[in-house]
Formats: structure tokens, sequence, C-alpha cells
């Protein structure tokens, strides 16, 4: 008859679980700084929270600010490496995403994001902030929208930028074509001057008014890359370039002024 096995003495059955036995599922990344500040000041210029979604070939953002008149789309190159049950999508502060690359200049970043917390590490610095609520975000686009957008052209973003460094943010630019040439015009006050900063390859009579107060914002991101620009009359502008291995895609309606 074989003898029952001694209960060991001191043994406990049922261990509740520490945080060291349950690793949280996680999503790394490892990025220039060069990269992630051009996606950050992308989208921390238009609001300052918004989702990072957490794909395998890259990180991406799509909002609108709080009036509802620019609209940005942002996407940086990557390679994530992804656990089972990690966030695809999380609610980040970008204010404070920015604040942690403050000594990160010319450094390979590695973020790790879970559920709750983003970690940064990069050099001898770390830093960690939480992530924020999906709830107290405001609601991202579902699409861009689609518009009746009929004339294109490429323009280096230094000339959007010399435009609107002519005014302060309360001025106006105009953005039209005569001629088949497309123009730039800032006024404020008794001060108008525009310049000539393309061409188009057919008739066009595109003409939209727009407030300094946004337009030197998307100039501050693409000013030293070349910029696609796609606009009609009196509609929004669309605008999108490459910089960092990232694609940024903006999204500015027109200033409408009663007669």
């Amino acid at each position: 008859m074989k003898a029952k096995p001694k209960n060991e003495k001191n043994t406990v059955k049922n261990k509740v679980k520490t945080k060291a036995d349950c690793k949280e599922p996680k999503a790394t990344v490892t990025i220039s700084e060069k990269s992630l500040s051009t996606f950050i000041n992308a989208v921390v210029d238009c609001n300052e929270q918004a989702m990072l979604h957490i794909a395998t070939d890259k990180i991406r953002a799509t909002l609108v600010d709080n009036g509802n008149v620019y609209m940005v789309a942002a996407e940086c190159e990557c390679k994530p490496t992804i656990d089972d049950g990690a966030p695809e999508k999380i609610g980040v502060d970008f204010t404070l995403f920015k604040k942690t690359l403050m000594h990160a200049t010319g450094s390979n970043i590695t973020l790790t994001f879970t559920k709750n917390d983003i970690v940064v590490a990069y050099g001898r610095f770390t830093a960690k902030i939480p992530t924020v609520e999906i709830g107290f975000i405001k609601k991202e686009p579902s699409s861009i929208p689609k518009m009746a957008l009929d004339t294109s052209f490429e323009i280096p973003g230094k000339y959007l930028s010399d435009a609107c460094r002519t005014v302060t943010r309360n001025g106006k630019i105009f953005i039209y074509v005569k001629s088949k040439v497309v123009y730039i015009a800032a006024n404020e006050g008794d001060l108008c001057m525009k310049e000539v900063v393309g061409t188009v390859d057919k008739p066009s009579q595109a003409r939209s008014l727009f407030s300094n107060d946004y337009l030197s914002l998307i100039a501050k991101s693409i000013k030293d890359v070349s910029v696609a620009c796609t606009m009609g009359i009196d509609h929004p502008i669309k605008m999108t370039a490459e910089k960092d291995g990232c694609k940024l895609m903006f999204l500015l309606a027109p200033r409408i002024e009663a007669d």
C-alpha cells in the first residue's frame, strides 16, 4: 500500500499573483528623436490630446482642433514589437509627451506602450507618463473628408512660411490662382504683400482666404520640405508632405467673411 504524500508545511496552494508574475502586454517601438519630434509637433499644434494608434509598421494619429477648423493626419514609420493583448490605440497627452523629449536631441528613443502608461527611454533618461482615458479625448474623424478640390500644385514649404511670417497670427492669408500662376498674399491692416509660389497646368479660379492663426501652425511643420496642395474656391485647402520618415496631411477650412 502506497503511503500518502505528505503535505509540505508552510506552502500556500493558491498564491496571489504579483505584478512580477503578470506581465502587462505592451508594444515597444524604437524610433529616432527627429522622426518622433516631427510627428508629435504636427499633432500637438492641432490639439493637446489625441488617440495614438499602434500598427505593425507605424504609429499614427488623426485629429481635429477644438474649433473644428483644422485637421491633421500624421503617421510615422517604425517597427513595433507588439505583445498579444497589447493596446492598439491609447489616449495621449501630447503636450506631456513632447516634454519627455527635452533632452533627446539626436538620440534613438525606446517607447513602451501599455494600457495605462507610456515609458520613454533614451541615453541616461527615462520618463513615464500616464495614458488618457479615451472618453476624455475629442472624437477622432472616421475618415478624411472627400471634397471637390479641382486645383493641385506643389510649393516649397519655405514659401508658405515666408508668407505667414509677414503678418501676425491675426493676419489673413489669401491663396489663389491667376493665369495659371499660384500666389500667396499676406494681409494685415494697411500691409498687403504677395508672392509667386508655383504654377498649375490648367486654367483655374481657385481662391480661398485663411486665418494665419492656423496656417502658421502648418507652415511651422513643413517649412523645409516640398508641399503638395489641393484647393478650390472658398473650400478647405489640403496639404500633404513627407518629412523625417513621417507622412503629414493638413486640412484647413477657409475663413469666410461677410460682405
